[in-house]
């Protein structure tokens, strides 16, 4: 393996023993590279400790019971998503096992509220989470937004997406997502935030 150009996020994290080895050599003549070396090393290291995840049988009881080991192999995306180091992304999915980390948003969802990075400084961004049927209400997206499915089902209209999907949005569309027949766990980015009816929930609201 030669690198001949800077690391992309990711790169250190899915290489193999021998690859890690050349671009950690590769990092320590290369200040750009070192950062990111460091960081995806540290949550390799972290990955490794992790400790297995124990299942309960109902889906909705798993998502109250989320650990950083099932959610793992989110931390790419998140990363991508939020806009943040892949060390902090993997924080954040920790949170998730946290329940004083989690605020009633309506009835039946609750939010894991998310400071992303400068990408995404005017969004609404969160982690937000579905009991079973629950309803978020109907709103209109004021700018794009792109919704991940970590576990569970999410049903928009006649559409259902289950964990590993994602749903990009255009600005102006209107939606009810409903949690599914066993609840869901998204992360959603929401720029320049939504409309309920007349009111407008903007990415400076305390309620967002």
């Amino acid at each position: 393996m030669t690198v001949e150009a800077h690391l992309e996020s990711g790169a250190y994290l899915l290489a193999s023993d021998d690859e890690r080895a050349t671009l950690r050599a590769h990092a320590d003549a290369c200040p750009d590279c070192a950062r990111l070396v460091e960081e995806e090393a540290e949550l390799t290291t972290l990955l490794a400790l992790a400790e297995p995840p124990v299942y309960a049988t109902n889906t909705w009881a798993r998502l109250e019971q989320s650990t950083a080991s099932d959610l793992m192999r989110f931390v790419a995306r998140c990363s991508e998503v939020f806009d943040l180091s892949l060390a902090k992304a993997a924080a954040l999915l920790r949170q998730i096992a946290d329940p004083s980390a989690w605020i009633p948003a309506h009835e039946g969802i609750d939010i894991l509220h998310v400071e992303g990075g400068p990408r995404v400084a005017n969004a609404l961004t969160g982690i937000v989470r579905f009991q079973p049927g629950a309803p978020f209400p109907e709103h209109k997206h004021l700018g794009p937004e792109i919704v991940v499915v970590m576990q569970g089902e999410m049903r928009v209209g006649d559409k259902s997406f289950f964990a590993g999907d994602e749903l990009p949005m255009e600005p102006g569309t209107v939606h009810q997502p409903i949690g599914g027949p066993e609840g869901a766990l998204i992360l959603s980015v929401s720029m320049d935030g939504f409309s309920l009816g007349d009111e407008l929930i903007g990415p400076d609201d305390p309620r967002a």
